[in-house]
């Protein structure tokens, strides 16, 4: 048995491979891991903002010490 990794962050290059891979009956497995995951820089923004909004008071979102009171 032989065992190839690849990098792919193009997701029509990974569409093309996985139906390369079934095609030919090869099995296979996709690692989407979160320690290989980058964030885009809309979603760093988006969290920026959503962070900012919590420290003014701005959102009804709950830290972790209240959540856990409240069960």
């Amino acid at each position: 048995m032989t065992t190839i990794t690849a990098t792919i962050e193009n997701e029509k290059d990974l569409k093309v491979v996985q139906e390369i891979l079934e095609r030919f009956g090869i099995p296979y497995q996709i690692d989407d891991s979160a320690e290989n995951y980058v964030f885009s820089a809309e979603q760093i923004a988006d969290f920026e903002l959503t962070k900012q909004e919590f420290f003014a008071g701005k959102s009804t979102a709950k830290d972790w010490e209240e959540i856990k009171t409240i069960n």
